[in-house]
């Protein structure tokens, strides 16, 4: 029996894709398929469904059994690769030999080639790997053997017998060659029990004795060395098959750690102690100088410098390629950067950057229809570039009223004249709901009418793309951030101010924070993190939303009262602020 395949997405009602892959046994003994919970992320989920039916085709190409079922340690990797992770740690079973241990870990790489499978116990693989190095250059006749060599065929007696003689011809002056790549190797398995045999043993103080110690196989590596390996890592966990590139959040950390290399000195991995780890620490919290000048870096650069590299430190910890623990004090490192009185001279009564009414006027005056939508979604929904760009069709409610239980749940009378946006952030995952501005309508149908002159219109199609019908988050050739959305709202400054009108030049993330600073104004703090989708709107307490549902009622009249007092901006769009001459302006 095949797995099931559908060919059409729908989240649940938490708002995750989920996938029913494989076949297992219920507790009951049942035979039923496994359900994959694959993420609130239309195309993440998708990604990760190809990657499960590898998985899947895998193992029911290589079972024996007409029915094949998920067999535990097979499920864990599959289970790992549903929640986008790039890496699975293989666990060493109780009583399981490193030869034993290494080799289950590299035939489960070799037969899952979508997911990174990295040792648990990794001194037991090291010594493991030694070993099945060893193992692959012999057979029971001593000569080269294939990577498919059995260990049981081995005859570990022999490796031993053939230590002993070489220890006899040593101790007597005679002279040994190096032995050649299809001989027995010289050393004999590496701490491990070996089996009784007719040949003489060895105790385990001799056995070790005969090779490296325990240091002399540790990977060693130098910082800068370890930092490198960690962005090729980066450039793995973040690559988008898609786009055949990497995401503009992994570049960005590709880059931080370019900064670490540049800041940081090289040195031995081995010298990383507690005192070491808490000076590097403490050279972002002091707040150092930008390459080069005596300008010291902002607090936020060194935040954000410092969460690299405790990303960093945190990898290596779990590394297979490097031998290096983190210290037991590590999470206990004071990470508060230090403020400096530069930081203090900018405050003010007006903390934070936003429009006035008159600058937003201006900008619905001079703006494209193209700029009006960006404009009204700021402002009506708080929501910035990525919101914009990933806000689906489905998740758009045009003239639709609540039902009366939510209606109830709200209480908020909504009718058929009202109309909404229902959504989950995808940043924080939190789920948000905004009633929408007359205004903010007519945008969002101008919006759908460009959206289906290009394929691919329906429930789960973006909502808003460029004049060429690309998503607006879409990486540019070069792997960049798509910098549509501030390129044209930096253009619509130039020409308000081209036209002799005083305006600030401020970023078009200042729209979100507008909107917000509004929404604060007509209701309270708790209501304006509702309205901004926060994922703890109520700070001093983080059940509120594991005992109460969101407020959405409240937040909808703070829009309603919004919308009153932005009527002298709404009445500067004109009679027909979005006609179809202009739509050449779109993008």
């Amino acid at each position: 029996m095949v797995t099931r395949a559908r060919r059409q997405w729908k989240p649940d009602s938490r708002g995750y894709y989920t996938r029913q892959i494989g076949w297992k046994l219920s507790k009951s003994g049942i035979r039923q398929q496994h359900k994959f919970i694959l993420g609130t992320d239309l195309r993440q989920a998708e990604i990760r469904e190809v990657k499960l039916r590898e998985i899947w085709t895998v193992i029911a190409s290589r079972s024996r059994e007409p029915a094949p079922l998920w067999c535990e340690t097979e499920l864990e990797v599959a289970r790992a690769t549903a929640k986008g992770a790039s890496e699975f740690v293989l666990p060493r079973n109780g009583g399981e030999t490193p030869t034993n241990y290494a080799e289950r870990l590299q035939r489960l790489q070799k037969r899952f080639a979508v997911i990174h499978v990295l040792p648990e116990d990794r001194r037991a693989y090291r010594i493991g790997e030694e070993n099945l190095t060893r193992l692959e250059a012999i057979n029971d006749d001593g000569q080269l053997a294939s990577v498919h060599t059995r260990l049981e065929n081995v005859d570990p007696a022999k490796i031993l017998a053939m230590q002993e003689s070489e220890r006899v011809l040593v101790a007597a002056g005679v002279p040994l060659t190096s032995p050649k790549p299809d001989v027995v190797p010289d050393k004999p398995f590496v701490g491990e029990e070996l089996p009784d045999s007719d040949a003489r043993h060895l105790s385990r103080s001799e056995v070790t004795s005969c090779v490296e110690p325990a240091d002399a196989i540790a990977i060693e590596g130098m910082l800068h060395q370890a930092m490198k390996k960690y962005q090729e890592y980066l450039e793995r966990e973040f690559h988008r098959p898609e786009s055949n590139q990497i995401s503009p959040w992994g570049k960005t950390q590709v880059k931080q750690v370019e900064t670490l290399i540049q800041h940081h000195g090289d040195r031995p991995i081995s010298d990383l102690d507690s005192s070491e780890i808490n000076e590097l620490i403490g050279y972002w919290r002091r707040r150092p100088c930008k390459l080069r000048t005596t300008t010291p870096m902002t607090a936020k650069s060194c935040k954000n410098y410092l969460s690299a590299l405790t990303r960093f430190l945190k990898w290596l910890d779990t590394s297979s390629r490097f031998e290096w623990t983190k210290p037991i004090a590590f999470g206990d490192m004071d990470t508060r950067i230090r403020r400096l009185a530069v930081d203090h001279a900018r405050k003010s009564l007006e903390q934070v950057d936003t429009f006035s009414l008159d600058e937003l006027k201006l900008l619905m005056r001079y703006g494209h229809p193209f700029d009006r939508l960006l404009l009204l979604m700021g402002l009506n929904c708080g929501f910035g570039r990525a919101e914009i760009a990933s806000t689906l069709v489905g998740e758009v409610h045009l003239f639709s009223a609540h039902s009366p239980r939510h209606q109830e749940i709200l209480d908020f009378k909504s009718t058929a004249e009202d109309s909404f946006i229902k959504r989950v952030r995808r940043k924080s995952g939190v789920y948000g709901e905004h009633i929408l501005f007359p205004l903010t309508v007519q945008a969002i149908q101008w919006a759908m009418t460009h959206r289906r002159t290009f394929p691919g219109y329906g429930p789960h199609a973006v909502l808003v793309v460029n004049r060429a019908g690309t998503a607006l988050d879409k990486s540019t050739k070069a792997g960049n951030t798509n910098q549509m959305i501030p390129n044209h709202f930096d253009r619509l400054i130039k020409r308000i101010r081209a036209d002799g009108h005083d305006i600030r030049s401020l970023s078009f993330g200042k729209l979100r924070k507008t909107g917000s600073q509004l929404i604060k104004r007509f209701s309270d703090g708790e209501i304006m993190g509702v309205f901004d989708c926060h994922g703890q709107p109520v700070k001093s307490d983080a059940l509120t939303d594991a005992y109460s549902n969101r407020p959405f009622g409240r937040v909808f009249t703070a829009i309603r009262n919004l919308q009153e007092y932005l009527q002298p901006v709404f009445a500067e769009a004109g009679n027909d602020p979005f006609t179809t001459q202009d739509a050449a302006s779109n993008q």
